[in-house]
């Protein structure tokens, strides 16, 4: 949860993102009984605090599509109910990456709230991107190879990038090349964008070369991070921060269409 401000002012505006693993299509797995399900109304209760004490004049809240699918129809009702009560004028839309700029087939739900007594004329109009796709090429081709982990390997060994770093090609599958799809095994085609970069245990995408699962730098480059940002922690926490990122060209994107409409006028 991140609320944006001028220096020594108050904040203007909320951005989060509550851990959506919970309503994910792709968790197998996932329960109504989720602790992390309740995460979306502490966002609720953050915004309505925050509001009681500054002129909030807007939010914006990501996750994923699932959150509005028949099994979370309901919680989704509440938490938008939650956000006009207190005070919002709620627009709801659907982000694809790929329209951004974005070497990745990433769709998320974003809802983004207006403050509608400090500007009850808007009616929030979502960015369009454009249909010009960028491929996995484009984004990772001329990058050297990265380095394996190994024991001992600290975040700022590789020399080309500190984030450019991958498991060992342990597989048989990487000698066969019979990957068989599977979310486990999944490779990139380099004229095609990625698939989403969304990583649980052992499912970092496989390279276009099928040698090796991408780095962490590759992923992020494919997020859309710029090369100079580095992620840090272990292995495990960085591949967490880039599966769970809003790639920075959709940020850029939502921020700059909330600016127009109610700062730039």
């Amino acid at each position: 949860m991140e609320w944006l401000t001028d220096r020594n002012v108050a904040p203007r505006g909320i951005i989060g993102g509550p851990p959506c693993q919970g309503f994910s299509v792709g968790n197998t797995k996932a329960r109504s009984d989720d602790p992390r399900n309740q995460l979306p109304f502490r966002y609720c209760d953050i915004l309505e605090a925050l509001k009681l004490k500054f002129d909030i004049e807007f939010f914006v809240f990501e996750n994923v599509l699932g959150l509005r699918s028949p099994k979370h129809r309901e919680r989704l009702a509440e938490i938008v109910a939650r956000f006009e009560k207190a005070g919002f004028r709620v627009a709801q839309g659907e982000i694809n990456a790929i329209r951004f700029g974005v070497a990745q087939n990433r769709r998320r739900l974003f809802l983004v709230g207006i403050n509608q007594k400090l500007h009850p004329e808007v009616e929030f109009q979502w960015p369009t991107g454009s249909d010009d796709v960028r491929t996995v090429r484009q984004v990772i081709f001329n990058l050297p190879d990265p380095h394996f982990r190994r024991q001992g390997l600290v975040t700022d060994s590789p020399n080309y990038h500190p984030n450019h770093w991958t498991s060992l090609p342990c597989s048989c599958k990487f000698k066969s090349q019979d990957f068989g799809g599977g979310r486990s095994f999944r490779k990139l085609d380099w004229d095609m964008p990625s698939w989403t970069v969304a990583y649980g245990n052992r499912e970092i995408h496989i390279h276009p070369s099928g040698r090796r699962r991408l780095s962490v730098l590759e992923a992020m480059l494919l997020q859309s991070f710029p090369k100079k940002y580095v992620l840090t922690g272990t292995f495990s926490e960085q591949v967490t921060q880039v599966s769970n990122a809003v790639p920075p060209r959709v940020a850029r994107a939502v921020a700059s269409a909330i600016r127009k409409q109610l700062f730039d006028k």
